[in-house]
């Protein structure tokens, strides 16, 4: 199998956060990308207890902001059957990230949960690429890594190295996976980022090829059904949504500019760069602030 577009055959990575109500996804999100500072605190796949108002993003980041107390997304505090372990030790937040590795006899790939205390990595389940439903010759992988707020997992998996069928499929913690919904569509761009989210509390998983730059998809993980998520750049906007290649829910959402998004980005050159804000709703445009 050659290499594919966009994916490198070995250590691809993405670095979602399985929590529980403790931990302040947002701080340790951004900060691991060197920007801890407000815009932090209502990141997250379940509510942090302080939100900030970001009315104006270039202004509020990184400089202080008013906050206000807000109620919890979710009562969850312990992963579910078919998850992986949310809680951490100090720090109440477990960070996970999929690798995969290309072979002749069939791809290997493992799900890693990281110990920000201790500055390690476990394997929190091993999975073979023949193993997935569908995949018989083992050649295709991962990416695209969301985890619910009980600790369950989906990435997309592509089986060709065009990238012309695609599924999302959910993790288990026993090595096995179970396709989702299809999630193919028209294009060879790679489905390289992801998140979870909530609408009227109902749960959905978002992929794209980047912040939204190409194919994107959202998919109903109550009824399985799949719609294109593919929100139009609005004003401001001054990043490259391929070069953002992970992106989380803001259970809160954040205003800017009048409008409320509740999708959050970052694009870093050096020490500057843009925060990107999206919608899940994909009628409301994106934009972008520069941040230092």
């Amino acid at each position: 199998m050659n290499r594919f577009d966009g994916r490198r055959p070995e250590q691809r990575t993405r670095r979602p956060l399985c929590r529980n109500n403790r931990l302040q996804l947002g701080r340790l999100l951004l900060g691991i990308t060197l920007f801890a500072s407000t815009l932090a605190t209502p990141v997250g796949v379940a509510a942090a207890s302080i939100v900030v108002e970001a009315d104006n993003v270039g202004k509020t980041l990184p400089a202080s902001a008013s906050s206000r107390t807000t109620t919890r997304v979710t009562t969850q505090t312990s992963s579910s059957a078919d998850g992986f372990a949310c809680e951490g030790e100090d720090r109440g937040g477990l960070p996970y990230q999929v690798i995969w590795e290309k072979h002749g006899s069939g791809n290997t790939f493992e799900l890693l949960r990281y110990d920000v205390d201790k500055e390690e990595y476990t394997v929190a389940a091993s999975y073979r690429s023949k193993n997935v439903p569908g995949d018989a010759n083992g050649d295709g992988n991962p990416n695209g890594l969301s985890l619910d707020p009980e600790g369950r997992a989906y990435v997309t998996y592509a089986r060709d190295k065009d990238n012309k069928h695609v599924d999302l499929i959910q993790l288990l913690p026993d090595g096995t996976s179970q396709v989702v919904a299809d999630i193919s569509s028209s294009g060879s761009k790679d489905l390289n980022a992801g998140t979870y989210v909530e609408e009227n509390g109902k749960p959905y998983v978002i992929v794209s090829n980047g912040f939204a730059n190409s194919r994107g998809k959202k998919v109903d993980l109550t009824d399985k059904t799949v719609t294109d998520w593919a929100p139009k750049k609005g004003s401001p906007f001054g990043a490259k949504e391929k070069n953002v290649k992970d992106f989380v829910w803001v259970a809160e959402g954040i205003k800017y500019r009048g409008e409320t998004y509740n999708i959050v980005g970052l694009e870093m050159k050096g020490t500057t760069g843009n925060v990107l804000l999206a919608s899940s709703d994909p009628n409301v445009r994106m934009v972008t602030d520069t941040v230092s």
